[in-house]
Parts: structure tokens; C-alpha cells; sequence
């Protein structure tokens, strides 16, 4: 058996580790297809237009060029003497 070394990933490093998006709607849900056949897509809407950048790149884009991705909700109280 090879003595193969899994590096363990530091937070930073994974963060520098690229991720593609559609820079349509933004999300990372890119559906890869192989060479030759077609474009990768994004399973969401169907763009073939995919950037390519880090996670932080694509959250700051998140903020300012495409809809939200997390939205703050209130938190509901739980009333105990309602019915639900």
C-alpha cells in the first residue's frame, strides 16, 4: 500500500480554493457537462454565462449584485396558550 499524505486544509486555504457561479442569479449550482457536448449551465436558470472567483469574492457579490442569499426573518415566540 503507497503512503499517500492527506494535507489537512486550513479554513484560509479552502476559502482560496475557487468556486464557479452564474453570473446571471449568482448561485453555485453549476451543472458541468463534458468538453464538447455543451456549455456547463446553472441548474437554477439556465445561464451558460459561469464566473469563476473565491468564496469571499462570491459572498461580497452576493451582498451587492444579486439577491439576497440569507435573509433575516424575525424569530417567532413560542406562545404557549395559542393553538397552533
Amino acid at each position: 500500500m503507497d503512503n499517500l499524505e492527506h494535507k489537512q486544509l486550513t479554513k484560509e486555504d479552502y476559502n482560496r480554493l475557487p468556486v464557479y457561479y452564474c453570473k446571471h442569479c449568482g448561485s453555485l449550482k453549476i451543472m458541468t457537462v463534458p468538453q464538447g457536448i455543451a456549455e456547463d449551465y446553472c441548474d437554477d436558470c439556465g445561464s451558460t454565462d459561469i464566473g469563476k472567483a473565491n468564496i469571499e469574492i462570491w459572498l461580497e457579490l452576493q451582498k451587492t449584485a444579486f439577491k439576497p442569499l440569507y435573509r433575516e426573518r424575525p424569530v417567532k415566540q413560542f406562545n404557549p396558550f395559542k393553538n397552533y
